[in-house]
């Protein structure tokens, strides 16, 4: 967090700063066809179409250092399809580890070749995330659309386990990325069993974002909801005997459970929140305009300039974070204009579009209060990180930040999981009935 935090706060100042994170999609391949993925709301032939316009090999490796050069702290390789269904992502992975920065890698587990995990805790990558729907093989296999895929899954999780013992090394960091949908909630506590058999260190829910007609029957009703956020109450007790950290005290609230398709609205909301409670020290908003037609300029009024303007985002993406598609289009984040804009990495170089007219135009808008349509199926995970860096840009600068990591202070994930129950469960009893937990 401090080192993002540092670089929204050198922009807030008007001194320009490189990416924190680079989001990398290099395919859109896959050998699995889960229920839950944006694909199904495509065509077979449609993906197809999309492999021969993938970068290549050689602009991939050119991006990597590239940002090694600006600065960058971090890859990520997420979907698109699976990043390890194309073999110049594990080269690509050497090579940020080569130049000293970190990665982070989101797989379904099926498709290590080899000798690779043993890589992956040599070069001492930081984390793999493990998309786990289920805990056996008739969820699994069922949601993700492989059969005998679950087996592959553990098998593999328990290699990871196994080498990191045999080698006394904590990395790569093991998380589960879960999609909470009607077919696997019941088996919720049974995924945290298998993250503690396996020795994952991280939980991390995803509900239900609608991309397809499939994707809508697979959302929680209102019912399925209220049953699983009782099922979150005793996963917070197991993860804290376990030490697993998980973002899974969020889904105590129901819209971002209900409400994965509006979250432009939640995030605007939040932004407001922040905003009123600033009004006390700062000058009172006058007149009746909609937030989202104000201008930069009378914001920055309000707000006393742009330092203060810059702790009431409701989006601070453009000034930490990039996103790169297959075919090489740049934005901010994983939405729609991604997919839609005509810049593209193969034509320009990654410095020139960071600190050009180009993120220049996402930044402006986002000073001004204003979302995009796009903005409604935003990740929930990103509204999370906003929120966070909201809060933390209020109450205490980077330095502060950087002083309690150092010291080990709010760190360790049982000390996290003790500070969320004890912030919550009082909350809870309000969302769910307590008599309605098993003991």
């Amino acid at each position: 967090m401090e080192e993002k935090l540092g670089r929204i706060n050198d922009w807030a100042k008007g001194k320009p700063a490189p990416p924190k994170s680079i989001e990398l999609i290099t395919t859109n391949r896959c050998n699995e066809k889960c229920l839950t993925c944006w694909m199904r709301g495509t065509t077979e032939e449609a993906l197809r179409a999309t492999y021969p316009q993938e970068m290549s090999d050689e602009r991939l490796r050119r991006l990597v250092d590239e940002a090694a050069e600006m600065g960058v702290y971090e890859f990520a390789f997420v979907g698109g399809g699976d990043p390890m269904a194309r073999r110049v992502t594990f080269e690509l992975m050497q090579r940020i580890r080569a130049k000293g920065m970190h990665g982070d890698l989101v797989t379904n587990g099926t498709l290590f070749r080899p000798g690779q995990i043993e890589e992956l805790i040599r070069i001492q990558w930081d984390r793999i995330k493990f998309s786990v729907d289920g805990a056996s093989p008739e969820v699994y296999d069922h949601l993700r659309g492989l059969p005998g895929g679950f087996r592959i899954l553990k098998g593999n999780l328990l290699k990871t386990k196994d080498l990191k013992l045999q080698y006394n090394s904590r990395f790569p960091r093991v998380a589960f990325n879960v999609v909470i949908t009607n077919s696997n909630y019941r088996d919720f506590l049974n995924i945290i069993e298998l993250a503690h058999e396996v020795g994952c260190e991280e939980i991390l829910l995803l509900p239900m974002t609608i991309f397809s007609d499939t994707g809508a029957k697979l959302k929680l009703n209102p019912e399925e909801t209220r049953e699983f956020q009782r099922l979150i109450l005793e996963g917070m007790r197991r993860i804290k005997k376990y030490g697993i950290y998980s973002n899974m005290h969020e889904f105590l609230d129901t819209r971002l459970i209900q409400d994965t398709n509006e979250m432009d609205q939640v995030m605007l909301e939040e932004a407001k929140t922040q905003e009123e409670r600033a009004t006390g020290e700062n000058r009172a908003l006058t007149g009746a305009a909609d937030e989202m037609n104000r201008n930069q300029r009378q914001l920055m009024q309000v707000f006393s300039g742009r330092e203060e303007n810059f702790r009431h985002l409701p989006c601070y993406m453009p000034w930490h974070h990039i996103t790169v598609i297959a075919n090489g289009n740049i934005a901010p984040c994983f939405n729609g204009y991604v997919w839609e804009t005509k810049v593209s990495l193969k034509d320009n170089a990654l410095a020139e579009l960071w600190y050009g007219p180009y993120f220049e135009g996402f930044r402006k808008q986002l000073e001004a209060r204003k979302l995009w349509d796009t903005c409604a199926t935003c990740c929930v995970w990103r509204v999370f990180e906003n929120r966070e860096i909201r809060d933390e840009m209020r109450t205490r600068g980077p330095q502060e930040r950087k002083t309690e990591e150092r010291s080990g202070k709010d760190v360790d994930p049982q000390h996290r999981v003790s500070a969320i129950m004890r912030s919550l469960v009082d909350r809870a009893k309000e969302v769910v009935p307590l008599a309605g937990i098993r003991r």
